[in-house]
């Protein structure tokens, strides 16, 4: 592998650099899972094996079941909050930030839920079985669709999928304990979570944007409005806060929190990075630069493909990489599948030292 990989601005390698301090990549590492999860408020839980791999990278952990136990202790939760997917929030955030984001995803999903058909009463016959049933502890996707309403709708399974959603969005329930098969469970959140005093818009906003631009930045007003539900207006009337600097890189506004930076000590040699990590989902502009001869050329990988994910080398994306659950009796459960640029050795120490943390980490369980 060559030493120089792709030139690269200084400016957009210097934001690359702090991105990956704040994102805890690089320098110090978070101790715990807890830690992760309230330093970046909110990570992405779409894909569940792979967003428990990038919060064990963030906290040094080598294996999944530490982290999977931090999940079922209740103190991290995984839950539909900011935008219509899962996210891992501290248990001490998740009331603030369901106050301040829900309405509009909600208002969002009207459309959706009236092809469905989820109407008020279908949706209060629905939170009426959560009460019941959750209050008697714990409960499994599968174990509670014989008991929710149907619509008429040919496919069940899509109507209780959202009603779930809407009762995490509405503060009703929120994930409870992996069971021994490492599904997830469901119960309600006021188990876990006492009720609080809920913030003025204004305070919770202040307390979002600053919260996320600790954990992601620099970073730019369009990367926070996809991450959530705030409007230019409202992160405008923050960034104009004295504390904030501002900076213009790759034709491209980005804020920042001098108090809150991390050193950035490093690009992080070699990373496994999935599709949905912090890293790559929260940031548009400056993108890490890509190698020429990459697989994918200029396109990025979808929503959709889950399991995958990008393979950074010194802060240059060489490749992307797809962790599968291995056909064979004996070895390891899990393989990883690189797909690299022309040129990269996928044999190098660096890549298949991280390979085999990848393998290991999984090994446990699968």
């Amino acid at each position: 592998m060559p030493e120089t990989l792709l030139p690269t601005s200084e400016f957009v390698e210097a934001i690359i650099r702090r991105r990956l301090a704040q994102q805890q990549l690089t320098g110090p590492r978070a101790t715990s899972v807890a830690e992760v999860v309230r330093h970046s408020l909110a990570v992405q839980a779409q894909d569940p094996p792979l967003s428990r791999w990038s919060l064990g990278l963030r906290a040094g952990i080598a294996d999944d079941e530490t982290v999977r136990a931090a999940v079922s202790s209740g103190e991290v939760l995984r839950t539909h909050v900011l935008r219509p997917t899962w996210h891992y929030v501290h248990r001490g955030d998740i009331r603030w930030l369901l106050e301040l984001t829900s309405p509009k995803v909600l208002s969002g999903s009207r459309g959706r839920h009236r092809q469905l058909g989820i109407t008020d009463e279908v949706q209060a016959q629905a939170f009426s079985v959560f009460t019941d049933l959750l209050s008697r502890g714990p409960m499994t996707r599968k174990e509670l669709q014989p008991h929710l309403p149907g619509t008429g709708f040919p496919q069940q399974g899509q109507v209780v999928a959202h009603l779930l959603m809407v009762a995490e969005l509405c503060g009703l329930i929120c994930s409870g304990p992996l069971t021994d098969k490492g599904e997830h469970s469901y119960t309600l959140l006021d188990s876990v979570v006492p009720a609080a005093a809920p913030l003025r818009r204004e305070e919770a906003t202040d307390r979002l944007v600053r919260r996320f631009v600790t954990g992601h930045g620099p970073t730019s007003i369009k990367d926070l409005q996809r991450w959530c539900t705030i409007t230019k207006r409202e992160a405008l009337a923050v960034f104009a806060a004295p504390d904030f600097t501002h900076e213009v890189v790759d034709e491209v506004d980005l804020w920042s929190l001098p108090s809150t930076e991390l050193p950035a000590d490093g690009l992080g040699g070699v990373l496994l990075l999935p599709t949905f990590d912090e890293a790559f989902l929260s940031h548009d502009r400056p993108r890490f630069p890509r190698l020429p001869g990459h697989r994918l050329g200029e396109q990025h990988l979808s929503a959709a493909e889950a399991g995958r994910g990008f393979v950074i080398v010194d802060g240059v994306d060489v490749g992307c990489f797809r962790r599968m659950k291995s056909s064979r009796k004996a070895g390891p459960s899990v393989q990883v599948q690189l797909h690299l640029a022309d040129g990269v050795d996928p044999e190098g120490q660096r890549l298949a030292e991280q390979v085999q943390r990848m393998v290991d980490f999984f090994d446990a369980r699968g």
